[in-house]
């Protein structure tokens, strides 16, 4: 059952370039206990022309967003203009310089030479079968529809959907010319997918299951989540009280929830009987989680919830 991460332009990680080209963005960061990094994804904004960085033993990929007018990459001696759409990749030994008419913005993908990867940007409708690891599926324009394993989500344009899955699962994406979307799959172990960062090993999760079938209108919803994991007497049963209990589940002595993760800890909500859930429910459920972590990390704590859905 994959465990879904919805990544916010709000929770975006930027620093600027030290050479003052541009803006890196980072969306996430994919690593284990013996490297750094593996992989990392990122929007770019480039303001400058001037040299990228190199990354000794990486390959590197790139998708146009918008290209200032003109913009063109020049990979060693190969010249390669790039227009809105395009995409391109090099090894990360090579010395790349980028040459713009104006400020120009790119996706970019960074992976160990030896992690495997594939990366598109679509601009019709796809379907295709996600490996086991690591996917991340970005709106680049209006809002996207995607399917995963039948069970439809809506990207508003710039948010990241972040997919780990030790199965493969079925994925479909609604992209057109005026809703484009970048998927890039990264063959890494799965870890938790949380706050825009998959680590390997997964921090300590407790998973914890309630019914889809259980929870067609949203008071049926508030009534399960509150059986299941123990809200107090004077839960609201909207979703500010979700939030504020969610948000505090590492913290028994608040007395949020009967249900708790230790410190550095994960809790999966697993919703079995996904499909029974109105397609506006489960959106607001997944919206819900994703601000409790975007809540918990704006505050210097880490995440604690996901969610997964299966049949």
């Amino acid at each position: 059952m994959p465990v879904i991460e919805f990544i916010e332009p709000a929770s975006w990680r930027s620093s600027p370039w030290g050479n003052g080209q541009g803006t890196s963005h980072e969306l996430a960061r994919l690593g284990d206990a013996d490297r750094p990094w593996l992989a990392r994804a990122s929007i770019a904004d480039i303001v400058a022309p001037g040299p990228f960085t190199r990354f000794p033993g990486c390959q590197r990929w790139l998708a146009v967003i918008d290209d200032g007018g003109g913009l063109t990459l020049t990979v060693d001696q190969d010249v390669r203009p790039l227009a809105v759409g395009a995409t391109t990749a090099w090894g990360g030994d090579a010395a790349a310089a980028a040459q713009i008419r104006g400020p120009a913005r790119v996706w970019n993908l960074i992976t160990r030479s030896d992690v495997p990867w594939t990366a598109e940007l679509h601009r019709a409708p796809v379907t295709r079968e996600l490996p086991a690891g690591v996917s991340l599926i970005s709106a680049l324009g209006g809002r996207l529809g995607v399917e995963l394993d039948g069970r439809g989500h809506g990207l508003s344009g710039g948010v990241t959907m972040a997919v780990t899955s030790s199965q493969p699962t079925a994925l479909r994406v609604g992209a057109d010319p005026a809703a484009p979307a970048v998927v890039v799959h990264v063959g890494v172990a799965p870890g938790a997918c949380l706050g825009g960062v998959v680590v390997a090993p997964p921090p300590p999760a407790l998973v914890i299951t309630v019914d889809g079938a259980a929870m067609t209108t949203w008071p049926d919803a508030h009534a399960e989540l509150a059986r299941v994991l123990g809200f107090p007497d004077f839960y609201g049963a909207n979703l500010d009280a979700l939030i504020d209990c969610l948000t505090y589940l590492d913290e028994p002595d608040a007395g949020m929830s009967r249900v708790h993760v230790r410190p550095g800890g994960v809790l999966v909500l697993s919703v079995r009987n996904a499909p029974a859930l109105p397609t506006e429910l489960y959106a607001g459920l997944a919206d819900a989680l994703a601000f409790v972590n975007f809540r918990r990390i704006d505050s210097g704590s880490g995440p604690v919830v996901a969610l997964a859905a299966h049949r």
